[in-house]
């Protein structure tokens, strides 16, 4: 889907990475503060980004559809 070989697919599990700790962070901020839009914002992005890493990682199971191929 991608080209540029593995400095492609470091920068993209860099850039999901980063994706996941600040949406862990807004969803637990934003909760605690009352700000529940932004909150439920944030954690419906925590499974989709947790999602995108496990397959960059080459971490999903059998079966299960990969984006990153």
């Amino acid at each position: 889907m991608f080209t540029g070989g593995e400095e492609t697919i470091n920068s993209l599990r860099f850039i999901w990475g980063l994706i996941f700790l600040c949406s862990l962070r807004g969803s637990y901020k934003n909760l605690r503060d009352g700000e529940y839009a932004f909150g439920i914002a944030f954690t419906i992005l925590i499974p989709l980004s947790a999602y995108f890493l496990a397959d960059l990682f080459d971490l999903l199971p059998a079966g299960v559809p990969h984006v990153f191929g």
